[in-house]
């Protein structure tokens, strides 16, 4: 009698187990279901709202005509965006007063130390807008101002070096303004007049095959550079 007592409290305990189980392994799989498709919902609002989202800057080819002033919208987001973004965008303007063309990391890093970055990249567009390919791929250039009519604009022009897996540059790819390379070589060859009277896609105001140059002039000093820091990475592999 004892025995099947036991038996039969036993038996419904299984039952009530499994049934809770069951019933909370629905749940589960129904709130994991239910979080996924609010996940899809507001991935796919996201989207939605990136693309309504305005851009307000220009983003400009190597045949297109040059911008001569800022959208009204980006400066209407510089004062929406309040006094700190204004006081960014007046010492932005002091260097694009300085020199046409910056490349982004390079102007972040000659901003005042004390300058909040938070809005830089919504502030750009009301100072300079963006090349997208050519000698000047990538770069902000100060609007009104033509690098294809200006000989000048050779020292601004943009040489990409792609790096090896160890070498020193944590980005497999880096870009630097032709004015910013410290290589005796590459300011020798911006001090030569140019002899073009239009500029070439690829080497823009330098002579033909200059980009290359000193492409292979940054690897030779970058492997000179490593090889004296620490000789074992000498023979480290850089493109």
């Amino acid at each position: 009698m004892i025995v099947r007592c036991i038996h039969e409290k036993l038996t419904v305990s299984v039952h009530l187990a499994l049934v809770l189980g069951i019933f909370f392994y629905s749940l589960l799989f129904y709130l994991c279901l239910f979080l996924v498709n609010c996940g899809e919902l507001f991935f796919l609002l996201s989207l939605i709202a990136r693309k309504a989202r305005p851009t307000f800057g220009y983003l400009v080819n190597l045949d297109d005509v040059t911008p001569t002033s800022p959208r009204p919208g980006a400066i209407q987001r510089v004062i929406n965006l309040g006094l700190s973004a204004i006081q960014v965008k007046d010492e932005i303007q002091k260097l694009f007063d300085e020199r046409p063309i910056w490349l982004r990391p390079a102007l972040a890093y000659h901003m005042p130390g004390d300058t909040r970055l938070i809005y830089f990249t919504q502030i750009l567009p009301s100072v300079a807008y963006y090349m997208i390919r050519g000698p000047w791929s990538r770069a902000w250039i100060r609007y009104g101002y033509d690098p294809r009519q200006d000989p000048e604009a050779r020292r601004y022009q943009v040489a990409d070096y792609r790096f090896g897996p160890n070498n020193w540059p944590t980005t497999h790819q880096v870009r630097y303004c032709l004015s910013d390379i410290e290589i005796p070589e590459v300011q020798a060859m911006l001090e030569e007049v140019p002899e073009r009277t239009e500029i070439d896609p690829v080497d823009g105001w330098l002579r033909p095959g200059g980009i290359k140059r000193i492409r292979d002039l940054l690897g030779q000093y970058l492997k000179k550079w490593i090889s004296e820091s620490d000789p074992t990475h000498a023979d480290s592999g850089a493109e």
